[in-house]
């Protein structure tokens, strides 16, 4: 790789050796120059100023013409000067104030002309009167006042110098226009004076420099000390000249006299701000960016040692170094990294022979092929093998090429890339994927993975199709286990999207789904959160303990339910009861505890057989569901013994026990129905027996008591009894314990 340099180069070896040595020279002593070079240019222009004004001063001895005249013609003079010296110098002024101000002065001076040719004692134009001079005095100062003003509005611009002279030379050929043909009220009364629109006019305008002047003092530091002060000494001594034109009553007054002293020093004056800022300064700004300019290239040639160290380290860290091949002269050259990549020592010889001596033999034919159709403007980005000593390496190549008007591939750029490492971490996650894979088919756990926003399925494996009855091409990628309609509630998805997003897994959700062919499983699903392609999905394993729910639920069953009539036993009464008493304590509502037994029961036993006596018990339990509410508990707590347990009653005592004995007297009146029992025996006869049956009822209510809950079926118990003592099919309500 090149070295690049930022040089100062010239065709002549003299001029730089000419540059170098001012450089050095008028650096060091650069504002000790400028001070000298402004004390002897104060002198000259003291001088100067001094023999111009003993010059007017002389002429008004002689004639008031002769002074007059050459006083506005040095003033003429100062002012083509300065619009001279801006025009040629407005490339170097950086301040649009002094633009705009030397641009209006060609067109301040040609209006002086006129005034000058007019004057009264010319005689050059026969027939002028004295309102015509003094008519064109204020054109010419009311441009010069316009400008004053319009500068400071361009003090942060650089405004076009044409543009604005040709502006100001517009105007001033409109107002001598409106001279001429005398629009212009009287200015001048000879044996009078000077009107009152003279005078008014005056002041307008020295209104109008005094707000120019008033702006060039709030945008004081955008010029240099010298500078503001010439400027601002130029309008406070034009405000002068105006005001001494407001005072003379004939032009040979010595207001007029000395208006025109302050006029001449006040074109002297802008002319000096124009000289320091159009020619002295520009000199002295040359040098100072020429050093300037040597000090950023110093600068700027040691950044580029830095970035190209940086360039380099950054090529060792990427493992990507770059080459250049010059395709008609077959010269190739490849920067330190493409060196360390290849193998291939500094100073070594490069060209494209040399790069495919390095490529794999087996990926040579296709490398050289790829370039071949990069020359024909097809994209060159190829991996392929590298053979460095006794190691083989991946690289990437990415080339653009260059090519010439008629076609010609000139100029080859490109990158190479050691991917050695990404090419072995590739093959390692391709072996790891395979092996994934086979677990994943051959788990005998379902695994299923769905997006996490629609459940739309991305893979199954084989043990999920076999849950759920269906094939890979009919599911994968195309639905979701809510379109197939698998979810027996699809509420269950929802809550378990939502425990999944607040913890980003889950462990052994059941959720009831239906197989292809309806039957309705139950699956426990373990799922966590994963990102695959830049969405979030759920990776489920999902195991079927359908038999366990049902063993489950069996088992609970028989626990906490009569075998022979389904009804809740005496465990699941217990808990009932004791719900049931705390529900009565908050509300105030009155329960009730009923408790049964049948009457004459074992007769049916013993004459019929227990099996006759298991329909009799079967039926009553149907019958005494049939007589409550669904809120209201059944229960089987022995033989022949019922207990029904009644909720929510009212909250009056009288009411209550209303209630419960109407519920009972259903229930009595119910249980006596005759029942026709019909026992089935394969091989033999049916046998039907036709049995009336009659019940003891003992009540209890309760509300607030302090009684355990077996304290309460013990007094239900003891009512029972005393039914059955009373000649039994009673109702018997306890309204205090029986002995």
């Amino acid at each position: 790789m090149r070295k690049n340099r930022v040089t100062l180069r010239s065709s002549n070896p003299q001029d730089v050796r000419f540059i170098t040595m001012t450089l050095a020279k008028r650096t060091p002593s650069l504002t000790e120059a400028q001070s000298q070079l402004f004390n002897t240019s104060d002198l000259f222009v003291a001088a100067a100023l001094l023999v111009v004004m003993g010059v007017l001063f002389a002429g008004r001895f002689v004639h008031y013409l002769l002074f007059h005249t050459m006083a506005e013609l040095f003033a003429i003079v100062v002012s083509f000067s300065i619009f001279v010296l801006a025009w040629i110098s407005n490339r170097y002024l950086t301040n649009g104030y002094l633009i705009v101000l030397g641009g209006s002065y060609a067109a301040v001076g040609m209006v002086d002309v006129l005034h000058t040719l007019t004057f009264k004692g010319m005689n050059l134009f026969p027939g002028v009167s004295t309102n015509i001079p003094t008519q064109y005095w204020l054109t010419a100062r009311f441009l010069e006042a316009f400008a004053l003003l319009l500068a400071p509005f361009a003090i942060d611009r650089k405004p076009n110098f044409h543009w604005i002279s040709a502006g100001f030379a517009a105007m001033g050929t409109l107002l001598c226009i409106a001279v001429v043909m005398h629009w212009f009220p009287a200015t001048f009364v000879d044996g009078v004076g000077l009107t009152p629109f003279k005078v008014v006019s005056e002041y307008i305008i020295i209104s109008m420099m005094t707000l120019g002047l008033i702006m060039l003092w709030r945008f004081r530091d955008r010029f240099e000390p010298r500078i503001f002060s010439l400027l601002a000494a130029s309008i406070v001594l034009a405000m002068t000249t105006e005001f001494c034109f407001t005072r003379y009553v004939n032009f040979y007054d010595f207001s007029n006299e000395l208006g025109h002293y302050a006029r001449f020093l006040s074109t002297a004056f802008a002319f000096m701000a124009i000289v320091l800022s159009g020619v002295r300064q520009p000199f002295e700004m040359i040098f100072r960016e020429m050093m300037q300019n040597k000090h950023h290239l110093d600068e700027l040639n040691a950044k580029l040692l830095e970035n190209e160290s940086l360039l380099k380290r950054a090529q060792q860290v990427a493992k990507v170094g770059s080459w250049h091949l010059d395709i008609a002269n077959n010269v190739l050259r490849w920067s330190d990294e493409t060196r360390r990549i290849f193998g291939v020592l500094p100073g070594t010889t490069l060209s494209l022979e040399t790069f495919a001596s390095h490529i794999h033999a087996d990926d040579r034919a296709s490398v050289m092929a790829a370039w071949q159709l990069a020359l024909k403007r097809h994209p060159y980005d190829i991996e392929h093998r590298i053979v460095v000593g006794d190691q083989i390496r991946w690289v990437r190549e990415i080339a653009e090429i260059s090519f010439a008007n008629d076609g010609a591939p000139l100029v080859g750029l490109g990158t190479v890339q050691d991917i050695t490492d990404r090419k072995r971490i590739e093959a390692t996650l391709v072996e790891s994927e395979l092996r994934m894979s086979a677990v994943f088919q051959s788990s005998p756990i379902g695994i299923v993975v769905s997006t996490l926003a629609d459940g739309t399925l991305i893979d199954i494996n084989d043990a999920a199709l076999r849950q759920f009855g269906y094939t890979q091409d009919e599911v994968l990628g195309k639905r979701s286990l809510a379109d197939l309609g698998t979810y027996v509630d699809p509420t269950q998805r929802d809550v378990l999207v939502q425990r999944l997003k607040q913890l980003g897994s889950l462990h052994q959700f059941p959720v009831d789904f239906l197989t292809r062919n309806g039957t309705q499983i139950v699956l426990e699903i373990s799922g966590r959160l994963i990102e695959l392609r830049g969405e979030s999905c759920i990776v489920s394993l999902m195991v079927d303990v359908t038999e366990r729910h049902r063993i489950e639920a069996q088992i609970h069953e028989q626990a906490f339910h009569d075998a022979l009539t389904k009804l809740p036993n005496r465990r699941l009464l217990s808990d009932r009861l004791r719900k049931t008493m705390s529900s009565a304590k908050r509300s105030g509502c009155f329960a009730a505890l009923m408790y049964l037994d049948l009457d004459n029961f074992k007769p049916l036993n013993d004459k019929h057989g227990h099996e006759v006596g298991d329909l009799l018990l079967i039926e009553m339990a149907r019958r005494l569901k049939a007589c409550v509410r669904e809120s209201d508990t059944v229960a089987r707590v022995g033989g022949d013994e019922f207990v029904v347990l009644l909720s929510e009653l009212d909250t009056d005592p009288k009411a209550s026990v209303t209630q419960a004995m109407v519920v009972a007297e259903k229930v009595r009146m119910g249980v006596s129905m005759p029942c026709l029992l019909s026992l089935r025996h394969e091989g033999a006869d049916h046998l039907t027996v036709e049995h009336c049956c009659t019940v003891s009822i003992g009540i209890v209510l309760f509300v607030n008591d302090d009684k355990n809950y077996k304290t309460l079926i013990n007094q239900a118990d003891a009512a029972m009894y005393h039914a059955k003592r009373t000649g039994r099919n009673v109702i018997h309500l306890a309204d205090a314990p029986i002995p």
